[in-house]
């Protein structure tokens, strides 16, 4: 029969707190379509407040109860329950009320018993999952109560009262300036045989290019390693006014012995390889008490911990704050540093798991890092990376001033969003003032009995 003959012609997105993001968006798009759907992110939407009885809108109004699969919603008590009485009630109408979307790739092995044997929309991409949903619903021939008046009702709800303000904002990009970089790409010899050696030697601590027995620097080779002694100088080139040296493009040298610069700070400073191009990440006790501590631009002090941890079906994983920060052709003719988060995830044991997984696991729980979150990170992590400086040192002793800057560049809006005005139902949980957000870098679970 069709839905509506029976009064069932809702759909009901169950989800995750954590997953909030998704459950608006694919709500948006759902009413833009037509059809009538229930979120608790929204009170009213297309003339249907949020049901009081939750039991009695999946039994009596629900036509498919569409759940965001993912290692928070397999936990999270409502969406729980939610999915327990979906299939109690498919079982005993031997009819289909339960969709599942998994949005975050989570593996059949990792799912309850209940649903492990049903067929998933895949919707890592939106996208395409959207599409591929859109069709399953067509063939169910699930009614569109709302007509052509979905894209209405759906703009509507989009931007609340006073959104957007008529105030200036500034926008803190992960872009940072280079002080002052070396003017000349340097050069030094190694005796036929020793560059080898050399190299090895100065890995980490020099960042240079090697071309047999040829070195090229932006500074010179630090003096208390003893195979420095090897090294002579052997002049130079200007890499803003000469193309090439040795056969070699001056903008690659200078582009390489930047990124190796930054890099061979980060290890100096203590950060650990991830293993892929420049990565790094905060071991425990690096930092005292595993927490970054800082102020923000406007001067509030905060922090942030520096690892989290996760439930995963039955087990946890562990995820340390990671950065990559490599150099990048500004805006105009000068080099920039660009700052990208990352993330560095082990199984409960402290062991690192394959890079598909670290992949899956680390956006579930990046996420939920939105503009503060990252900014908050970004100002933590170029804080460690300063020393307590007003800059970036990334050469100890090179006769000439090498440095990054601390702070972003600052772009300034004319406008302003107002952040609040966009909370909506269903957001208690992720307060905009109540300062949990700004402590930690992912929420650690509550320790059950015997843990």
């Amino acid at each position: 029969m069709p839905p509506t003959a029976e009064g069932r012609d809702h759909l009901f997105i169950s989800y995750a707190w954590e997953d909030g993001a998704l459950a608006e968006w694919l709500t948006l798009r759902l009413t833009a379509e037509g059809y009538l759907v229930w979120c608790d992110r929204f009170k009213i939407l297309g003339g249907e407040s949020w049901p009081k009885d939750v039991d009695d809108a999946i039994k009596n109004k629900t036509f498919r109860l569409l759940q965001l699969v993912s290692a928070h919603s397999l936990q999270k008590e409502n969406p729980v329950k939610e999915r327990q009485l979906a299939l109690a009630l498919q079982k005993a109408r031997k009819e289909e009320l339960y969709i599942p979307l998994n949005i975050d790739g989570t593996k059949t092995t990792e799912l309850n018993w209940q649903i492990s044997d049903l067929a998933f929309i895949p919707f890592e991409d939106w996208g395409a999952g959207l599409r591929q949903l859109l069709k399953k619903l067509d063939k169910v021939q699930a009614s569109k109560p709302l007509g052509s008046t979905g894209q209405r009702v759906a703009i509507e709800a989009l931007p609340p009262p006073e959104v957007v303000l008529e105030e200036p904002e500034p926008l803190y990009s992960n872009w940072f300036q280079f002080l002052s970089i070396p003017a000349a790409i340097l050069r030094f010899r190694a005796k036929q045989g020793d560059g080898e050696t050399v190299s090895l030697a100065l890995r980490h601590s020099w960042a240079h290019r090697r071309a047999d027995n040829a070195f090229y620097a932006l500074v010179k080779p630090p003096t208390n390693v003893a195979e420095t002694s090897l090294l002579k100088a052997n002049g130079g080139a200007s890499w803003n006014d000469m193309d090439e040296i040795d056969g070699l493009r001056t903008s690659d040298l200078l582009f390489e012995c930047l990124n190796k610069s930054l890099y061979a700070r980060c290890l100096a400073l203590g950060l650990r390889s991830m293993g892929d191009r420049d990565t790094v990440f905060f071991p425990p006790g690096l930092v005292s008490g595993d927490r970054l501590r800082f102020a923000m631009p406007e001067g509030k002090k905060t922090h942030v911990r520096l690892w989290g941890r996760r439930r995963s079906g039955a087990g946890h994983f562990r995820y340390h704050l990671g950065f990559v920060l490599r150099a990048r052709q500004g805006v105009g003719t000068e080099p920039v540093a660009q700052l990208k988060l990352r993330l560095y995830v082990t199984d409960g044991a402290g062991q690192p798991v394959t890079p598909g997984l670290a992949f899956r696991r680390g956006a579930s729980v990046r996420r939920a890092w939105w503009n503060r979150q990252q900014l908050l990170r970004q100002v933590g992590v170029m804080g460690f990376l300063s020393g307590g400086e007003d800059f970036v040192p990334l050469a100890a002793d090179s006769g000439s001033t090498f440095a990054l800057a601390r702070t972003p560049l600052v772009y300034e809006s004319s406008v302003r969003i107002n952040e609040r005005a966009l909370a909506l139902a269903g957001d208690e949980e992720l307060a905009l003032d109540d300062g949990l957000e700004e402590a930690v870098v992912g929420e650690t679970p509550p320790r059950s009995e015997g843990e």
